[in-house]
C-alpha cells in the first residue's frame, strides 16, 4: 500500500504590535481573526510562532499585555488550547463562557464572532485538527461511520497525564533548530505528528463518543499481529500510518489498534518506534565512524540528537556514543 507524501512543516515566527499585520499573520496561517488590546487603554503586542504539519496547525502565542480575539469566520476543525502563563483567558462561544487558566485549558470550535479575551499577560499554546482528519480517525477507530457531529467536553484538565502528554507533544513540534521546526528534519517524524496527536485527543478527552470507544468488542488473533510486525520492520524506514499498517496486517485500525494493547501491550506507533530504535542500535554498531550518530538518528526517525540519546539510556543503559564505543573490534581505548 502506498504512503502519504507529506510536506515538511515550516517555522513562521511574528513579533509585532501592528493590530492589522497581527490579524492577517493569524487570518493567512490560522483562520480569518480580527486582534485588538485587551483594553482601550493599552497596546497590543503579540509574539507568535506556527508550525503547519499537514492538516494539523501548532502555533504558539504570547502577550505581555493580553488581546482580544473575535473570529471572522467558522473555523474548520477542533481548537485545542494549553494555556502557558498567566491568570486568566475567557472563550466566549454564542452565550457560553468557559474560563482558562494555570490549570485550565480548552477544546472544541471556534465559530464566527467568537472570542478570546485575555485581560493580562498571557501565553500559550494551541492546536487547530481538520474536521476531516479528526472524523477520519474517528471513524477508523469506531470501524464504522461518524453519524453525529464531534463534541468534547471543553475544559481540558490540565493536571491529568492526557494534558500533559499533550502538552510535550506540542512543544515538540514547536521546538526550533536553526530556525525551521524540530519535525522538519525527519519526515517519518512529521508524517504521524498529526494521526499521533488526533489519536491522543479522541482516546484521552472526554467527548460524545468516548463510551463507544470504550466498548472493547473486538478481538485481534496473534497471527494478524505477527502480520502488522512484520510489515512494520520491513518498512521501519518508510512514513507509515494506521491506514498503512492494518490494510498489511488485513483488519481494521481499531481491530489493530486493540490487538496490539491486548497482545503486545502498547500502541502500533508505540511498538513501531521501538523497532525503529532497535534498527539504530544495529546501525551504531555496524556503521563505520564516518557516518554521524546524529544521521543515523536522524534516518529512524528521531529527529533531536538530544532526546535519542535519552531513549538510548533508558533502553539500553548507554548513550549512542557509548555503544558506538563498546561495538565488537573496537580498540577500548578509543
Amino acid at each position: 500500500m502506498g504512503s502519504v507524501k507529506h510536506r515538511p512543516p515550516q517555522l513562521f515566527t511574528i513579533e509585532s504590535s501592528d493590530r492589522d499585520e497581527l490579524s492577517a499573520y493569524f487570518s493567512e496561517r490560522i483562520s480569518k481573526v480580527t486582534v485588538s488590546p485587551a483594553s482601550p487603554s493599552r497596546d497590543v503586542s503579540i509574539s507568535a510562532a506556527v508550525v503547519p504539519l499537514g492538516p494539523t496547525v501548532a502555533f504558539q502565542i504570547d502577550m505581555p499585555a493580553g488581546a482580544r480575539f473575535r473570529q471572522a469566520e467558522d473555523l474548520d476543525g477542533i481548537f485545542v488550547f494549553l494555556p502557558t502563563r498567566g491568570e486568566k483567558a475567557v472563550w466566549t462561544r454564542g452565550a457560553k463562557e468557559i474560563v482558562c487558566g494555570p490549570t485550565t485549558g480548552y477544546v472544541g470550535p471556534m465559530l464566527e464572532k467568537d472570542t478570546a479575551e485575555c485581560p493580562g499577560p498571557w501565553g500559550h499554546m494551541a492546536l487547530k485538527i481538520s474536521s476531516e482528519q479528526i472524523t477520519r480517525n474517528l471513524s477508523n477507530l469506531l470501524d464504522q461511520p461518524v453519524v453525529g457531529p464531534l463534541a468534547f467536553d471543553p475544559e481540558i484538565n490540565l493536571e491529568t497525564k492526557a494534558a500533559k502528554t499533550l502538552a510535550s507533544m506540542m512543544r515538540l513540534a514547536l521546538a526550533p533548530i536553526d530556525g525551521e521546526a524540530l519535525l522538519s528534519s525527519s519526515p517519518l517524524a512529521a508524517a504521524q505528528f498529526s494521526e499521533s496527536l488526533t489519536l491522543l485527543l479522541l482516546e484521552s478527552l472526554r467527548h460524545n463518543y468516548s463510551d463507544a470507544l470504550s466498548a472493547d468488542t473486538y478481538s485481534l488473533k496473534p497471527k494478524h499481529v505477527k502480520r502488522a510486525i512484520d510489515y512494520m520492520r520491513a518498512n521501519a524506514r518508510q512514513p507509515l500510518t494506521l491506514q498503512d499498517i492494518a490494510a498489511a496486517a488485513q483488519v481494521s485500525i481499531r481491530a489493530l489498534h486493540y490487538g496490539f494493547q491486548k497482545f503486545v501491550g502498547e500502541s502500533p506507533f508505540e511498538h513501531l518506534r521501538q523497532i525503529r530504535l532497535e534498527a539504530a542500535y544495529a546501525e551504531l554498531v555496524q556503521a563505520p565512524e564516518t557516518v554521524s550518530i546524529a544521521d543515523i538518528a536522524k534516518r529512524w526517525g528521531f529527529p533531536n540528537p538530544g532526546r535519542f540519546a535519552q531513549i538510548c539510556k533508558a533502553s539500553y543503559g548507554r548513550s549512542p556514543s557509548e555503544i558506538r564505543r563498546a561495538r565488537p573490534g573496537r580498540p577500548r581505548d578509543c
